[in-house]
């Protein structure tokens, strides 16, 4: 909280003090604030944070050079400074629609409101314009809060590249996978009442198969589907199978296999090939990759699978379904999961990208991987035997998401290994081996070791039929219409998730709406396909 606040005049207005500091120049509070906004020079696509803006001197000369597309976030983090702003602050400032004023503690709160107020698709960098000297009181709070969103921004524009290259491939999947769902259950019902470990393919996982393989009998093991082949090759057979690739290079991790009995538990949007191919029990979950109002029509959440959180990586749900599927008690082991490897070999001998990397050197052939290393943005990490490293900068948010995960239980360990600090504590195998023999399994499990409910958890198959039907021709009107609707479209607004455009959208162009068309043909032409395999 600020010190005591007073306010004094000046000819040029009133003068803000903390205690003994005055927060605007004593003598021209206005001229000195406005100096300094005119020397900001803003580029396009900016959110501008205005931290502490108090009386909002100089945000009139800052919104006079301001470009159509950048907006002004003013941040109060003190409640005693919001109250004196909000009586003195320009009424016409509030009402400008290129300004948002807002008190936070909380730099998440302050993301959430700048993505409603303003929608993040406008921004490519953030600029701090400081017109106060309230900044002063709570730097560490606005130096928090101008990364916070900045990677906010960034994430956004990651995942919008992502979504462009296999937004559809996503949707189209998942469509097609709808017809799995009277077989399958959801994934919380892969319960585990034994000590767990899950397999990441990091290089890691190596030294750690020995191990493994002489005390297979005491744990149950999961392995991300990547991981599988490395497994293999040492002998051991996994009790679950993460799967979460949208791609057909999916099915090198499944080469050769024999045993297609083993249970799975796949995202929706995963190669549907795959998920076919087994066999065995089927869990099935679905991770909101994108916020697509789709996802919260009625009759699309009464049909589809639990949701999970947009966590990336395959490793990373592995982690986040298995706290939600292990009992409390269980202690959980992480081998593998490295999110850090050396140039050139992203994953574990074995795995199909070091496979297929070694089968095509030759003394003439590009090595494709180690440039790949080089080539990636790097921040340092911490890793988990101490120190710190250049990271993979994708590889290390990961890292942060693993953190969080951890600290949710208190269970959770880590094989030791060369890879980044993931918030658990690091284990050697004896280690390992005692915390196995020391635990006790719950008196009364409250997950059963092999759950097979009388009852299907999803929909039947003439459920799921109607649904696609439905689903199908509400896209085939969309096809064939020489117009489009806006509530037709924010009704399926999947449709755009591989557009390169920003809203708003051109609906009025008849190229947009050719391929709008084409996108709607598309999807209906996979709905109706899929209703054949039920």
């Amino acid at each position: 909280m600020a010190p005591f606040l007073r306010i004094t005049d000046s000819l040029e207005g009133p003068v803000l003090y903390s205690g003994e500091r005055p927060l605007y120049h004593p003598q021209n509070p206005k001229s000195r604030a406005a100096g300094a906004a005119r020397r900001e020079h803003i580029s396009a696509h900016t959110l501008v944070l205005v931290p502490s803006p108090l009386f909002g001197y100089g945000l009139d000369v800052l919104l006079e050079n301001l470009p159509e597309e950048s907006r002004v976030l003013c941040v109060e983090h003190d409640k005693e400074l919001m109250a004196a702003s909000l009586r003195h602050f320009p009424p016409e400032l509030m009402r400008d629609s290129r300004v948002a004023f807002i008190r936070a503690a909380d730099a998440q709160e302050v993301c959430r409101f700048a993505e409603r107020r303003f929608g993040t698709h406008l921004f490519r960098r953030v600029a701090v314009v400081c017109l106060s000297r309230g900044y002063s009181l709570f730097p560490d709070f606005y130096r928090g809060l101008s990364a916070r969103l900045l990677d906010m921004i960034q994430s956004y524009w990651r995942n919008r590249m992502t979504s462009l290259h296999i937004g559809r491939l996503w949707m189209g999947n998942l469509f097609t996978n709808l017809a799995l769902l009277p077989a399958c259950l959801p994934a919380a019902h892969a319960g585990f009442t034994r000590p767990l470990f899950i397999a990441g393919a990091g290089e890691s996982l190596e030294k750690h198969l020995g191990f493994l393989s002489a005390r297979r009998a005491e744990f149950a093991l999961i392995c991300v589907d990547t991981a599988l082949p490395v497994l293999r090759a040492a002998g051991i057979s996994p009790d679950l199978i993460i799967i979460a690739e949208a791609q057909f290079a999916n099915i090198y991790d499944f080469a050769g296999l024999r045993d297609w009995n083993i249970p799975i538990a796949a995202d929706l949007c995963s190669y549907p090939g795959i998920l076919r191919r087994f066999t065995g029990p089927r869990y099935i979950f679905l991770s909101r990759f994108t916020g697509l109002s789709w996802f919260s029509r009625s009759e699309v959440q009464a049909i589809l699978p639990p949701f999970i959180p947009p966590l990336g990586s395959v490793g990373v749900m592995a982690l986040y379904l298995a706290c939600r599927a292990a009992a409390q008690t269980c202690p959980v082991f992480l081998t593998g999961m490295d999110l850090r490897y050396p140039a050139g070999k992203p994953h574990a001998k074995s795995s199909p990208s070091h496979t297929l990397f070694l089968a095509g050197q030759h003394r003439l052939s590009f090595p494709r991987y180690l440039a790949s290393w080089y080539g990636r943005p790097r921040e340092n990490a911490p890793l988990a035997r101490g120190g710190m490293v250049p990271a993979d900068a994708v590889l290390a948010s990961y890292r942060n998401i693993l953190q969080e995960i951890a600290q949710s239980r208190k269970n959770i360990f880590t094989l030791e290994g060369e890879g980044l600090d993931l918030g658990s504590p690091t284990v050697s195998h004896s280690e390992a081996a005692a915390i196995i023999r020391a635990f006790q399994p719950p008196a009364a499990p409250a997950f059963p070791d092999a759950p097979a409910p009388a009852a299907p958890a999803f929909p039947d198959a003439s459920t799921v039929e109607a649904f696609r039907d439905s689903q199908a021709r509400e896209l085939e009107a969309i096809a064939a219409s020489p117009v489009l609707h806006t509530a037709s479209l924010e009704r399926c607004d999947y449709l755009f998730l591989d557009c390169p455009e920003n809203p708003p959208y051109p609906l009025e162009d008849p190229g947009f709406i050719r391929r709008i068309q084409e996108r709607a043909a598309w999807y209906s032409s996979r709905l109706r396909r899929g209703i054949n395999a039920l």
